[in-house]
């Protein structure tokens, strides 16, 4: 029989449902994803990290989950919340079911949830820390739990998902490295020695809502076998051929198929630690810098905003929802936290260059604000058309660029694809005008 499973809120609301995989308390910010498809990508995308993640589409699991639709080595929110979490394998490409991928990762998932009424309640009243538990039931106490948690203002979430170690990806590499079992924890312990504002949050009688050390992909087997290599240790061209452009990668939390559609364009991949230093990125050569995604505060991410700002201008920068966040930032702008956030597969955008319209993948909460203070090259160039809110930038003279949207589409509308290709565009603008 399902264990009996409680989500309360900190302003007390609570919502009942059946544990299906895993069990005992968890915390962290409850949020809502609208997208039909994707639920594994969703699942694996570091960016969740902290998070408690709800499903609207009423059926979660019915075409089943492979590792190949991973978009890291672990779980990364706390818990997940369904409708109806199904046991079906439907798809030829599955090699397991949806419920066999969260128990093997070690996800508490809740399914029988009103999540109509949970969305509508966020949506009314914004993402709300909670905790999800099977083994209390006293509702008050869980309410004391959630409002002791840290608030995700604040928060630097990226030094707990990057990678421990750089490491490389050949030029039209698949990206994709070997999963690891066991969900990763959200992060909120601060690494490296480094306080945030995480420190002193304690956990609840005993129970832990923090974050242990979190398991992320690190240069070993799995990553020679993906086409991965020591930094530094990529094959020499062929005999009459162009080396290929070499991009350094922030991992503030990357995405798998970031990864392989930026290897697709022929590019060489150095991916570095979230708090590498510009002067050690400049060693490494790039004709390119890209700028993750990941979780968290982008204001808490000091130490990126400066590494940012001292590559402006000195190599070509391409930034995508915390890494747009971050370049925004570095310009002289600021962020500003969202009541509930953009988390879904449907968000138009309209891109004011060129007065077109993309359907495009969203997961981020919070957004950039439009600033007197912003450098006089930085222009807005996408607005999302649901609420007008900033979802590209451009510096040309800078040669940076970056949207809050995710162009990989792991899931959604491929409508934006291109953009990996502008960035390859703008590197060979760079090469030529600055002689490189």
């Amino acid at each position: 029989m399902p264990e009996r499973a409680l989500v309360v809120l900190e302003d007390g609301v609570c919502f009942s449902g059946e544990a299906l995989a895993g069990s005992g308390t968890v915390g962290g910010e409850l949020v809502f994803t609208t997208s039909m498809t994707g639920y594994q990508e969703v699942a694996t995308d570091p960016s969740y990290a902290g998070q408690i993640v709800t499903y609207t589409f009423p059926m979660n699991g019915n075409y089943g989950a492979d590792p190949a639709r991973d978009e890291s080595g672990s779980a990364y929110p706390r818990a997940v919340l369904a409708r109806e979490l199904t046991n079906y394998r439907f798809n030829r490409a599955s090699s397991a079911t949806w419920l066999e991928w969260l128990n093997e990762h070690g996800v508490l998932a809740v399914s029988e949830v009103d999540t109509r009424a949970l969305t509508r309640h966020i949506r009314e009243q914004g993402a709300l820390r909670a905790v999800v538990s099977t083994e209390n039931n006293d509702v008050r106490d869980l309410r004391r739990r959630a409002q002791r948690l840290p608030l995700m203002a604040g928060l630097d979430l990226a030094r707990a998902v990057t990678t421990d170690a750089a490491y490389e990806i050949a030029p039209h590499g698949d990206g994709v490295l070997q999963p690891t079992a066991g969900t990763a924890d959200t992060g909120l312990t601060p690494a490296d020695g480094e306080g945030s504002a995480a420190d002193g949050a304690e956990a609840a009688d005993g129970v832990s809502l923090e974050a242990d050390a979190v398991e992320r992909v690190s240069l070993d087997a799995e990553t020679q076998a993906a086409g991965g290599t020591e930094a530094g240790e990529a094959p020499p061209p062929e005999a009459g051929t162009a080396p290929p452009r070499h991009v350094v990668v922030y991992d503030f939390g990357v995405k798998r198929s970031m990864l392989r559609l930026l290897a697709a364009e022929g590019l060489r991949l150095t991916v570095v630690p979230a708090a590498t230093s510009a002067r050690e990125v400049m060693k490494l050569h790039p004709d390119g810098v890209f700028l993750s995604n990941g979780p968290g505060d982008p204001a808490a991410v000091e130490y990126a905003v400066k590494a940012v700002g001292r590559l402006l201008g000195k190599v070509p920068v391409f930034g995508i929802c915390l890494g747009h966040q971050l370049l925004a930032l570095a310009l002289g702008m600021t962020t500003y936290k969202l009541k509930f956030g953009h988390r879904g597969a449907n968000h138009p955008v309209k891109d004011l260059r060129d007065v077109t319209i993309a359907i495009t993948t969203q997961n981020h909460g919070f957004a950039v604000r439009e600033s007197d203070t912003a450098h006089p090259a930085a222009r807005i160039t996408h607005l999302n058309l649901n609420d007008g809110t900033v979802e590209g930038l451009a510096a040309p003279e800078l040669y940076a660029s970056s949207v809050q949207y995710h162009p990989e589409s792991t899931p959604g509308p491929h409508d934006s694809l291109h953009l990996f290709a502008r960035f390859v565009a703008e590197m060979e603008r760079f090469a030529a005008e600055r002689g490189a």
